[in-house]
């Protein structure tokens, strides 16, 4: 169970590093490698990898050892290629900044990515170091395109990740873009499929009324931006306590209890504001407008309201009051 725990917390850690790195794909380009390499696939494809290793670690696979060489050295080659010889991914968490609610650089937003940046590149070698003492390694059978970032597609676990990530990155993707009628859309039917898919991995059967209760906890989720004061605060209440019953029902029938937590995580708070994309918990004294575009700004940026004075908000914070 702890070894699950670990390797879930692992894969959890790298996914929040692919959006990210998605995100930022366009920083990555390496003229000093004698071409300019796609920044994509130095973005994606050795968090990919990394991500690989954790499920061969997990599966206690004594072939792990190539794929996690070749990762940590492409990420520490990526790392220093970034910024000089710093700790380049940290930039790819500037985001925090803006969950903060200013626009300064602040020390606790280094810690974090460095401690991400660590963690990324040191679990796998550790991780593998200690099952080779305990002489707990295994031999499964695996083709080399495993190593190089296939072996999920034939995990079990994998195999119910993939469609996962993939609920993740469109949620991501329509909170990119704001569109406000596709957001509305997915705020509704991406977590509520996630926790279906979460549901049959663990052999549960939603009832019917705990497929209402998601869809209508996410409906005034959704709702709960278009209000201001004291009903908004009052609609995101009542959405996270009409999610964490059905998760309470979830964790009743399975006796799942870790997975319940991070599903009600997900489901209420996770993929809502991915599929937004702007944090309604910020700002909750102003109502959503329209998006707000000029010459410069295309998205990212709305109108907010406030009774009949209007405003503009980004992402993350308020960036003008109302007048």
């Amino acid at each position: 169970m702890t070894r699950k725990v670990f390797y879930s917390v692992d894969v959890l850690l790298c996914c929040i590093l692919l959006v990210f790195s998605y995100h930022n794909a366009n920083y990555f380009l390496l003229p000093q490698m004698g071409a300019v390499i796609p920044g994509m696939f130095f973005a994606i494809y050795p968090v990919w990898l990394r991500m690989n290793v954790s499920f061969l670690l997990y599966r206690k696979e004594r072939m792990a050892v190539i794929p996690t060489v070749l990762c940590c050295a492409i990420l520490e080659y990526v790392f220093c290629s970034f910024n000089g010889n710093d700790l380049g991914w940290r930039y790819c968490l500037k985001w925090l900044d803006g969950v903060l609610g200013n626009g300064e650089t602040l020390g606790w937003e280094y810690i974090a990515a460095t401690v991400l940046n660590l963690w990324t590149l040191s679990v796998p070698p550790v991780a593998y170091i200690v099952l080779w003492i305990r002489k707990s390694l295994t031999s499964n059978d695996v083709k080399w395109h495993h190593l190089l970032g296939t072996y999920m597609f034939r995990d079990n676990a994998g195999r119910m990740f993939l469609p996962m990530f993939a609920i993740v990155l469109v949620a991501y993707l329509l909170g990119k873009n704001t569109i406000a009628e596709l957001s509305d859309w997915g705020v509704v039917t991406l977590p509520t499929l996630a926790y279906a898919l979460v549901s049959k991995h663990v052999k549960h059967k939603p009832s019917l009324w705990e497929y209402a209760m998601m869809v209508v906890s996410l409906y005034v989720f959704d709702v709960s931006q278009y209000f201001h004061d004291a009903p908004r605060v009052g609609l995101l209440v009542a959405s996270a306590a009409g999610i964490l019953i059905v998760c309470i029902r979830l964790a009743m029938s399975t006796r799942r209890i870790t997975i319940s937590i991070a599903v009600y995580l997900l489901v209420a708070f996770m993929l809502p504001l991915l599929t937004l994309g702007y944090n309604v918990y910020v700002g909750t004294d102003y109502s959503r407008g329209k998006n707000y575009q000029d010459d410069v700004v295309t998205r990212g940026v709305m109108n907010v309201h406030h009774g009949t004075d209007t405003g503009v908000r980004s992402r993350y914070r308020i960036l003008m009051d109302y007048r």
